[in-house]
């Protein structure tokens, strides 16, 4: 009779099969994550990222905003996610920023390459949920034509009374709505501009809420759990200056 040493040495000589792992879709957090890495390591003196920018008065966001010499927007459409609201992102994004990156995967690409105009640019996420990179397709050219209504609408109430007020012309303004300011602004002001104001309100305020000195040289925006936080090094619940 044969010894149960004997038959274990037989079973460990047999072929095994083994079960391979279940490939898993790579979600929004998988590509957030090197994608905040990646606009860090390219981002130039005072930037500021925000993530969940609201556009239109709330109407879309824009899953990573920059905001530089341009204001561009970066959004992520996974394996996991559709591209039912795409068009009209793309509509919102189009109106307010002045350069726009999809950064999507395979299963997206045709379809994202058919939907988006040419002047946006194309990342792709490639490799597994555990590692993921990205690769630069198409780059994006400059917004051909930015819409100063929408623009607008990025700033507060107060914001744009003071930037009336700066170009004379708050008079009569200051009680009435935040919609009559806007459009005041939009009538007075270039496109050029206004959007050249708007971003220098925003970085003004991002950083008055940071409570920080004019050289620091970047500000991170986000809440717990928020890559581009993470990555900074974040120590508060909603922002980090580097």
């Amino acid at each position: 009779m044969r010894s149960r040493r004997d038959q274990d040495d037989d079973f460990a000589l047999q072929p095994q099969f083994v079960y391979p792992d279940p490939v898993e879709p790579i979600g929004d957090p998988e590509i957030r994550r090197p994608l905040a890495r990646l606009l860090r390591s390219e981002g130039g003196p005072n930037t500021i990222f925000v993530e969940e920018l609201g556009l239109c008065q709330g109407n879309a966001r824009v899953d990573v905003a920059v905001l530089g010499e341009t204001l561009e927007g970066y959004e992520i459409k996974s394996e996991r996610d559709s591209l039912s609201r795409l068009p009209a992102q793309m509509d919102a994004f189009g109106r307010c920023l002045d350069k726009v990156t999809i950064v999507t995967c395979e299963r997206h690409l045709d379809d994202v390459k058919t939907i988006v105009p040419a002047w946006f640019g194309i990342w792709i996420a490639r490799g597994s949920k555990r590692h993921v990179q990205l690769a630069k397709l198409r780059l994006p050219s400059l917004n051909p034509s930015p819409d100063s209504a929408a623009i607008v609408q990025l700033l507060w109430r107060e914001d744009a009374i003071a930037l009336l007020e700066r170009f004379g012309g708050a008079r009569g303004f200051r009680a009435k709505p935040r919609t009559h300011v806007w459009r005041e602004l939009v009538h007075r002001l270039p496109g050029e501009t206004l959007r050249a104001c708007v971003r220098a309100v925003l970085a003004r305020r991002l950083r008055d809420r940071c409570k920080l000195p004019s050289d620091v040289r970047e500000v991170v925006v986000g809440a717990y759990g928020n890559p581009l936080l993470e990555i900074a090094g974040a120590v508060g619940p909603t922002m980090r200056a580097v």
